[in-house]
């Protein structure tokens, strides 16, 4: 859940600043979570609103006690910390001494998951999108994107999740595929253009872009631009095309019919 902010006389209004105040707030808390030798003083109505599974444990077995503990033996103490100050509206933020690539994002995903908490799933699940898929490393180099998508296959096959992930990592497929016909489009535009000794110095352009970009936009953004005007000439030339066949077929039709009946006519 983020944040809803306004400029006010006094300054910038948070709807959620008391719960980011709260966060690791020692005088109000009624529970202190412990992860790799770290702790943040917590509020079990807070984690309960957000999480079923704090939820559930707050209702059951930890009810009356004020330390919880979390294991982080498939993520480390950083994804941990992400998770909580997502709960209290807190903004994502770069952690230290993490590089941020897609097993980092997973931790993220799978903690999202176990504690099952859906703001931070959907808002983990953008962030692969944003900062890997789209990235110039992933989006320019069909290896490394393959091997991302396969990795996130894999983590479907050992384990039960959500489709969120998944299904994001699909679009992406599609975005990419259709990119490619229209790289494929354009360079074979280009070609005839340069046998015809016409200047396609937009095109070469056109196609670098695509290259460098991968499946990073869609149609409509490769549209947009310097290469509106370009692409709506290619489609106006495709229709005077189809447009010219027509008249051709119609014009040998009449012909066709006219030879018949001044052949019935000498009969």
């Amino acid at each position: 859940m983020k944040n809803t902010t306004r400029q006010t006389s006094k300054g910038v209004w948070c709807k959620n600043s008391r719960r980011t105040r709260m966060y690791d707030n020692p005088t109000t808390s009624d529970v202190t979570i412990h992860f790799s030798g770290q702790t943040i003083h917590a509020h079990k109505a807070t984690l309960s609103e957000y999480s079923e599974t704090f939820y559930r444990a707050f209702e059951g077995p930890f009810a009356k006690t004020a330390s919880y503990t979390i294991t982080t033996a498939e993520y480390g103490p950083q994804a941990v910390e992400a998770l909580l100050k997502h709960i209290y509206s807190l903004p994502y933020e770069e952690p230290s001494g993490v590089e941020e690539d897609l097993d980092w994002y997973l931790q993220l995903y799978l903690i999202a998951i176990e504690y099952r908490v859906d703001s931070f799933e959907a808002e983990v699940v953008d962030l692969i999108r944003a900062e890997v898929f789209q990235s110039k490393e992933v989006a320019s180099n069909e290896e490394v994107f393959k091997d991302h998508c396969q990795k996130i296959e894999d983590l479907y096959t050992a384990n039960a999740l959500p489709m969120s992930l998944f299904n994001m990592m699909a679009r992406q497929i599609n975005a990419r595929d259709k990119s490619k016909g229209i790289r494929e489009e354009i360079i074979r535009d280009r070609d005839v253009r340069r046998q015809q000794k016409v200047s396609c110095a937009r095109h070469d352009r056109f196609v670098d872009l695509l290259n460098e970009g991968g499946g990073k936009h869609g149609k409509a953004e490769w549209m947009s631009g310097d290469f509106e005007e370009e692409v709506r000439e290619l489609s106006k030339s495709e229709k005077r095309k189809q447009n010219y066949e027509k008249k051709t077929r119609v014009k040998k039709h009449k012909a066709a019919r006219a030879g018949r009946r001044g052949f019935l006519e000498e009969e």
